[in-house]
């Protein structure tokens, strides 16, 4: 219940976000309409006891948009980590440069995380040595916490520039 009022509340900066150009506002909105996708088409895995509050009976069409929007939201967010925060004007200073390198290990952390969720959801002797640790939540959080860092170091909360003299 927490990660998917974190989604939705993501989903909602996302859309909400007005970037620079015409390509940051359309990317920022798809990213939060798939996150919304992904807590309004939730699976029907009740096989974790966490999960087992909401019992949903088999629906292909649901779990294939839950399936294509989670990848689809994951990949976005690694494009606008790795490519769209990584833009700038004129010189980069020093922080700039660092920030980029930031964004651009926060997007590699997204995409090895979206692949290993895809490992362990279909090579099925990894699946059954790691089913109980519930490795496909944690990449999830792995991949949001990533991208969570680079927004924040888009903010400049962190490695802001440095005032000018």
């Amino acid at each position: 219940d927490v990660f998917v009022g974190i989604l939705c509340a993501v989903a909602i900066f996302l859309l909400s976000y007005k970037g620079y150009d015409r390509l940051d506002n359309i990317t920022s909105n798809a990213a939060g309409v798939f996150a919304l996708c992904i807590a309004f088409f939730p699976t029907s895995s009740n096989t974790d006891i966490l999960c087992s509050i909401l019992q949903l009976s088999d629906n292909e069409v649901r779990i294939y948009a839950h399936f294509i929007s989670a990848a689809l939201f994951f990949c976005t967010l690694a494009f606008i980590s790795i490519f769209l925060f990584t833009k700038s004007s004129g010189h980069k200073t020093p922080e700039k440069i660092m920030r980029n390198k930031v964004f651009r290990m926060c997007g590699v952390v997204i995409l090895v995380s979206i692949f290993l969720i895809f490992l362990t959801d279909n090579v099925s002797w990894l699946a059954n040595k790691l089913t109980k640790y519930n490795p496909v939540f944690w990449l999830e959080w792995c991949a949001l916490a990533a991208f969570g860092i680079s927004w924040l170091t888009k903010g400049e909360l962190l490695l802001a520039d440095k005032p000018q003299k």
